[in-house]
């Protein structure tokens, strides 16, 4: 007796017409797309179908600074402490000062 191969959807032969291959436990399960833990940048359109916030007028956004501006923020800043903490150091043992407090124990 001859067997007769049928072609299923696929084009895959099978031995016996009707009996076709069903996916077990298996089975592989590709992962969704996620978003994370926020809403994704459709879902906050969908929700606020094209509206938008109003504009707060008369709020000066804050300057920008460019990095030879921040720099120079930078080293002027750390010149006031510099000049601050001299000054604190030359008040040291004058009469505008406070008084140091000096105990002395003896260990005999």
């Amino acid at each position: 007796m001859s067997r007769v191969r049928f072609l299923d959807k696929l084009g895959v032969m099978s031995p016996v017409e009707g009996v076709r291959h069903l996916p077990g436990y298996l089975k592989q399960k590709n992962k969704h797309h996620s978003t994370g833990n926020h809403r994704s940048k459709r879902e906050v359109n969908r929700i606020e179908k094209g509206r938008v916030n109003k504009l707060k007028l008369g709020i000066p956004q804050t300057r920008i600074l460019n990095r030879q501006e921040r720099r120079l923020r930078a080293k002027q800043q750390r010149l006031v402490k510099r000049e601050v903490l001299i000054e604190q150091k030359r008040k040291v043992g004058k009469a505008e000062s406070s008084p140091y407090i000096i105990v002395i124990f003896s260990s005999t």
